[in-house]
């Protein structure tokens, strides 16, 4: 028999409660160091970063073809890199943005990207291709 997964909503509803608190008593977080919540933050960033696709297809620059996973195995390297390569300006983009006079229009700048994606990234790259790319 096919194995089954049982949805439970208590895990989340606890897991919001107890990002609520502190709002509901801000004294709460001066009981925990400073020192913890900075190394939380930090994993949770480092982890947010590693666990993307676009991580893990920098790593593929510098690594050989016959190290390429079986996912990409039908891909052409310049089609691999040339898609990295694009959301690696993309990101640059946002991140200049971002860190210019004009911050706070870094949210048009993300909006962008979507008739990026919808309308110019298919004239240089196939459907089968994007298809693969996007995971």
């Amino acid at each position: 028999s096919p194995l089954q997964v049982a949805e439970s909503r208590v895990a989340p509803l606890l897991m919001y409660t107890l990002m609520g608190l502190p709002l509901l008593s801000p004294g709460l977080l001066k009981l925990i160091p400073e020192a913890a919540i900075d190394g939380i933050l930090a994993y949770v960033g480092y982890e947010g970063i590693v666990s993307t696709d676009l991580y893990s297809r920098v790593l593929l620059l510098c690594t050989p073809r016959c190290n390429i996973p079986t996912r990409y195995a039908g891909l052409p390297l310049r089609v691999l890199h040339g898609f990295t390569a694009i959301q690696l300006a993309m990101l640059a983009l946002c991140w200049a943005v971002n860190l210019s006079p004009a911050g706070l229009c870094v949210a048009f700048v993300v909006l962008s990207l979507i008739p990026l994606r919808e309308r110019l990234l298919p004239r240089y790259f196939s459907t089968e291709q994007l298809a693969v790319l996007d995971g």
